[in-house]
């Protein structure tokens, strides 16, 4: 997988990415190949002296105006990972210029994560999960189904999303999965902490049964 050390490495060959992460003490050191293109990343800033050096990964989530890299050259990349909601760092949406690259679950991120835990096109567009509004209604008859699904472990939200759904929830039933709200416990091959299903699939498979799901930021 990794190119041999006898092998000649070229510039297009072998990058450096640097993780710029304020926790010195989770030291990161990793290698990683796409096609013929080797990439190495690591937390340690003294990498960015390397000749191979191509720029920075930032985590969205740890991110501070107080710690950046003081310089930036003109041919240096700058990456975005972000996998929240975007109010838990506002002065992000004002530096979002600062990137070449952005992944998160915004549909105007260069590689949007929703999409990530999809392998293929094919995955992503089939019929296999999609059932008639017929056969949703025999779910909700023959395994006891409500017909809206809520599923939700961020409790105490500034938008008071639980609020809502327990009002609605006097006039429809609504089966409630994760910490808030839950009334119901999820199927013994899902995980227990619903916002991240050990096994993506049977999760969908599950969530495919209802008629409908409330998605609230």
């Amino acid at each position: 997988m990794f190119l041999e050390k006898n092998d000649k490495i070229t510039k297009r060959q072998y990058n450096v990415m640097v993780w710029w992460s304020p926790y010195k003490k989770h030291h990161i050191d990793y290698h990683r190949k796409c096609g013929q293109i080797e990439c190495r990343f690591t937390s340690d800033r003294e990498a960015s002296k390397d000749e191979y050096f191509m720029g920075y990964l930032f985590d969205g989530a740890k991110i501070t105006l107080k710690d950046l890299p003081k310089t930036r050259k003109y041919d240096e990349y700058w990456a975005l990972y972000y996998d929240s909601s975007p109010k838990d760092v506002p002065f992000l949406l004002q530096s979002i210029h600062l990137f070449n690259f952005t992944s998160s679950f915004s549909r105007y991120s260069d590689i949007p994560l929703t999409l990530q835990p999809f392998t293929s096109l094919e995955e992503l567009i089939n019929y296999k999960l999609m059932y008639t509004y017929g056969q949703k209604s025999a779910f909700q008859k023959n395994i006891k189904l409500a017909p809206i699904l809520y599923l939700q472990s961020h409790c105490n939200t500034l938008t008071g999303r639980e609020l809502y759904v327990q009002q609605l929830g006097r006039h429809i039933a609504i089966d409630s999965y994760g910490a808030c709200l839950k009334n119901k416990s999820l199927p013994a091959n899902i995980e227990d902490d619903a916002t991240n299903p050990r096994d993506i699939r049977n999760f969908y498979d599950f969530v495919s049964k209802y008629k409908f799901m409330i998605v609230y930021e």
